[in-house]
């Protein structure tokens, strides 16, 4: 512990909770529930940090687009790139507006705050099938960053190739 000036350290251990352990709870349980949380945290991040990325993307696309009007093979292969930015992220994150409750069908990142706030709830073993959904998340979230990257690593240096080769600011 550190205030201003001084500091002291002291080592101690964190125990479990009696109450917790008297209904049967391990830390091996705790332990369990504490890495699927960690994991599912991880995957939030990571679909976050995608959807983050799909915005920028999609924002210096709309930008070359508009100063590429005279060139409408420029502004056709920006608007495919677009397109599916925009499958991807509406397969991540919910993006219609105005829409609530059962209307909305549960995107990833829905299902993992869902999945997150279920096995945080309490201190106890994960049941079997959260980390079964997890698994099945996982999956489906692999493919559509995979999806993501190609388009980064594959189509759009191919943009870029046009809109360096006519001067014009490439996306970044």
């Amino acid at each position: 512990m550190t205030i201003g000036d001084w500091s002291q350290t002291q080592n101690f251990e964190l125990l479990i909770d009696p109450r917790v352990a008297a209904d049967g709870v391990t830390v091996t349980d705790l332990r369990e529930q504490f890495d699927l949380n960690t994991r599912i945290s991880d995957r939030i991040s990571e679909l976050r940090q995608a959807v983050l990325r799909i915005r920028e993307v999609r924002s210096h696309l709309d930008s070359a687009a508009a100063h590429s009007e005279s060139s409408a093979d420029i502004v056709a292969q920006a608007k495919s790139i677009r397109v599916k930015l925009t499958e991807t992220e509406q397969a991540l994150v919910q993006t219609e507006k105005g829409k609530v409750g059962a209307q909305l069908k549960p995107m990833l990142n829905r299902q993992l705050t869902y999945l997150y706030g279920m096995t945080t709830v309490a201190d106890q073993k994960p049941g079997y099938d959260a980390g079964k959904r997890l698994e099945d998340i996982e999956k489906i979230l692999a493919l559509h960053l995979a999806d993501l990257q190609d388009l980064l690593t594959e189509e759009l240096p191919k943009l870029n190739i046009k809109l360096q080769a006519r001067g014009l600011t490439t996306v970044k």
